[in-house]
């Protein structure tokens, strides 16, 4: 009985936490677009009674053409807002890079990319970043292997080697943990 009562309880937690997930996405989706009107003006016509009778086909979409008088979008204020923000996210990279910490490196650079998708600096911090994970999945990779070889000095080693590239790197932690019990 308690193993089906544990089972029922994960089903609901699953459930209950991927319904607020999907709740989460579609208001974050809906705030992050604002709704834009487009003002059209002019007369759409069909040409259906000028054709012979033919099979059906896809019906013609009509085309709008924006009003003149309607004013253009304002991207001003995110402009400037995305330049106030980009030294902060370039900061954040350059803080984790600094520190080793590439979980803070990566969501600065992130950042910093989805405020300016073609950012030379950023890009540059990006390639940084991916060389320095290679390089920690290389020590992590010689350490899974000393684990399983159970070879605790040589995992201990290895870890510490991911940790000195990547200090925020959970499984180096467990890792070098477990290898000095």
């Amino acid at each position: 009985m308690k193993k089906g009562a544990v089972l029922m309880l994960a089903a609901a937690f699953v459930l209950i936490g991927g319904s607020g997930l999907l709740y989460w996405i579609q208001n974050h989706d809906a705030q992050e677009e604002p709704t834009r009107s487009i003002a059209a003006r002019g007369t759409v016509t069909s040409n259906d009674l000028n054709q012979p009778a033919q099979a059906p086909t896809m019906p013609q979409v009509p085309t709008f053409a924006p009003s003149p008088e309607a004013p253009p979008p304002s991207d001003k204020a995110s402009a400037d807002k995305n330049q106030k923000l980009m030294p902060l996210a370039l900061a954040r990279a350059h803080d984790g890079l600094q520190k080793n910490n590439l979980q803070l490196a990566r969501s600065g650079i992130s950042w910093a990319l989805s405020l300016q998708p073609d950012n030379p600096e950023a890009l540059r911090l990006k390639q940084d970043l991916l060389s320095r994970e290679r390089a920690r999945n290389a020590a992590l990779q010689a350490a899974r292997s000393c684990v399983v070889q159970e070879r605790a000095m040589c995992a201990w080693q290895n870890a510490n080697t991911a940790l000195s590239i990547d200090s925020s790197s959970n499984e180096a932690k467990g890792i070098a943990a477990r290898s000095m019990q």
